[in-house]
């Protein structure tokens, strides 16, 4: 959904509408990516199926996937992403962890 604002007889599409907010645009987006890409945060959280403010309160405990910080700019190397599912694969219930 695109917000419009007219200003002077031009339109300007807003910042929010340039946002992809869709989780499956997002996760289509990490997939397509090559394997040494940068991901942002909401396409990495898109493609594990778990929140940005999640994500961000790993990066805060140190907990999770490790990321790359490029000045103030945070992001998910798309082979350390699968790397870390990979490593968190489990067969059963039992085996411990957290869900």
């Amino acid at each position: 959904m695109k917000k419009i604002l007219s200003l002077s007889n031009q339109a300007v599409v807003s910042k929010a509408a340039h946002r992809q907010t869709d989780p499956i645009e997002l996760a289509n987006q990490f997939a397509a990516l090559p394997i040494e890409a940068l991901a942002t945060t909401e396409q990495t959280a898109a493609f594990i199926s778990r929140s940005v403010p999640a994500m961000e309160r790993d990066r805060l405990t140190g907990d999770g996937i490790p990321y790359v910080r490029i000045g103030r700019l945070v992001r998910y190397q798309k082979s350390t992403v699968l790397a870390f599912v990979q490593q968190n694969m489990q067969r059963s219930t039992s085996q411990g962890g957290v869900a």
